[in-house]
């Protein structure tokens, strides 16, 4: 925007000579031109948007930290990983697949997390999931790391963790997964760590504890 301003301010200058309608032409091509940009992004927001709806068929409910059982998971999730803060945690979120539900192949971790996920703590460093009710075998629901070949069954109490991106923030292409079709209800709670303390609404209240 600021590139296509200049440009527009040297052309009408060299045409009219340096002068006040030189810096309003440079300010309107700057205005034009962020409008622009502005424009472009919400597009890309809302394509994200509605990727991410094409993904998942399951539904979900962000929780506060409030009841004692999900200050319990927090507390667990601070202990799992030592020196983390939940100040860094997105709010738990309880996920519910009926029978035919699933989440197609996906990447919690963002390469553009600098900036798209500048907001709610930069990229995704862990993922926690606890699995709340059994899955039978042969009933599908597993997790599913297509590219490590490597596939968790859900079994009541039992907490996944894996690690999106490197401790740097460097994507990790390899930690790919999905949540396969079930032919049963399956239950989880995901909580993702991220680089920076993640503020609400993505993030628990203010000066949470969850002891």
């Amino acid at each position: 925007a600021l590139w296509l301003a200049a440009l527009v301010t040297v052309v009408t200058a060299g045409s009219a000579g340096p002068g006040l309608g030189a810096g309003v032409a440079g300010v309107a091509a700057y205005a034009g031109a962020v409008a622009i940009a502005g424009g472009v992004a919400v597009a890309n927001v809302k394509q994200k948007e509605s990727a991410l709806k094409a993904l998942r068929t399951s539904t979900s409910c962000a929780l506060d930290g409030a009841s004692d059982g999900e200050r319990a998971y927090v507390a667990a999730a601070e202990a799992l990983m030592p020196g983390s803060d939940c100040a860094r945690f997105e709010a738990p979120t309880v996920i519910r697949y009926r029978a035919g539900q699933r989440l197609a192949p996906h990447f919690d971790a963002n390469r553009g997390a600098d900036v798209e996920d500048a907001n709610r703590g930069g990229q995704t460093l862990a993922t926690l999931l606890l699995y709340l009710n059994d899955v039978d075998a042969g009933a599908g629901g597993v997790t599913r790391f297509g590219r490590l070949n490597l596939e968790v069954t859900p079994r009541k109490g039992q907490c996944l963790v894996f690690f999106p991106a490197a401790e740097d923030g460097a994507f990790d292409d390899r930690v790919e997964h999905e949540g396969t079709e079930a032919t049963e209800e399956k239950w989880i709670c995901r909580i993702w760590r991220h680089e920076r303390e993640v503020p609400p609404p993505f993030g628990l209240p203010v000066g949470y504890r969850p002891r």
